[in-house]
């Protein structure tokens, strides 16, 4: 019998693995190219929230927006920096994803740099007596459950409900229309990279309060769970990223926690269950869980039965 245990764990690790995500999903629709720095947002995250609690003793309740705010900074600034001028050059989406993996090294040594001085920090794990009254008593696990699921929820109305939000999604559709229309690209791409980087600095926050530890290799550590989830949820879904976060979170957790109760294999062995789903994905049906349709699905059949 499982244990109920490990299927809040697998929820829990889904949801964060949605909210570091996403941030991905986003730049690929619209700036066209996959940010391997999103994963360094998220370590930064982490370390600003562990910094400044352990530093200054403010709850690390209330540094887990700071930390999406510090990552969002970030974001902005690496765009402007570094993926604006690579764009305004004509550079290729891939030379500018090679260029990302440059930025997230770049992000990441400054880190060691900065971890060799002051060791790796720890973030507490949720104290109910440093927690408002409101949440006094709730557990770190539920209370991660609760924030993603509210982040999640109210990113889906900015982008649904919203005029910045369905800007944004014009534009990811057709960026030549979209400009035609009127929509300012500077707009839509400081809006889509401030996102991306608090979403990606809130999931580290939150990761690190689970974990009580944040090191420099974290986001790295996660990048590959990261990609898993935005290539099954289809690369520029949305909702296929939240469905594949989800799904990646609890075949990661439970599918390894089966094994191990069936033929003993280590834990350790944990991350070639996202490598899986990459591979699978890619080979079976690469449009992901964002291009599932009837006639695709029809379509796929039909492929399977001939071939066979």
């Amino acid at each position: 019998m499982i244990d109920p245990f490990i299927i809040v764990v697998s929820l829990q690790y889904g949801l964060l693995y949605v909210l570091m995500s996403l941030g991905l999903t986003m730049a690929y629709s619209i700036a066209r190219f996959a940010n391997f720095a999103q994963g360094e947002y998220v370590m930064i995250g982490a370390y600003v929230a562990a910094f400044i609690f352990n530093v200054w003793h403010i709850s690390y309740l209330l540094m887990i927006p700071v930390a999406g705010l510090v990552g969002s900074f970030v974001a902005v600034v690496s765009y402007l920096v570094f993926y604006r001028p690579m764009m305004r050059r004509g550079l290729s989406s891939n030379a500018i994803m090679i260029g990302s993996i440059g930025v997230m090294l770049i992000y990441e040594y400054i880190i060691w740099i900065f971890s060799e001085i002051y060791n790796n920090l720890f973030a507490p794990k949720f104290d109910p007596k440093r927690l408002p009254a409101a949440v006094e008593g709730v557990d770190a696990l539920y209370l991660i459950i609760i924030i993603s699921i509210a982040s999640v929820v109210f990113l889906a109305y900015v982008y649904g409900a919203t005029s910045i939000g369905r800007a944004s999604r014009a534009y990811a559709d057709n960026p030549m229309l979209a400009r035609i229309s009127g929509v300012s690209e500077t707009k839509i791409m400081l809006f889509m990279w401030s996102v991306a980087g608090f979403l990606g600095g809130l999931g580290g926050a939150l990761w690190g309060a689970y974990a009580s530890q944040v090191t420099p290799d974290m986001g790295f550590n996660n990048l590959l769970r990261m990609f898993a989830t935005t290539i099954l949820g289809g690369m520029t879904s949305f909702y296929g990223t939240v469905a594949a976060g989800l799904i990646v979170g609890f075949a990661e957790n439970m599918g390894i926690y089966a094994l191990n109760q069936a033929f003993g294999v280590p834990t350790v062995y944990k991350p070639v269950i996202p490598f899986a789903i990459i591979i699978a994905t890619l080979l079976i049906y690469p449009q992901g869980l964002g291009g599932i349709s009837l006639r695709n699905i029809r379509i796929l059949v039909r492929s399977f039965s001939t071939k066979s």
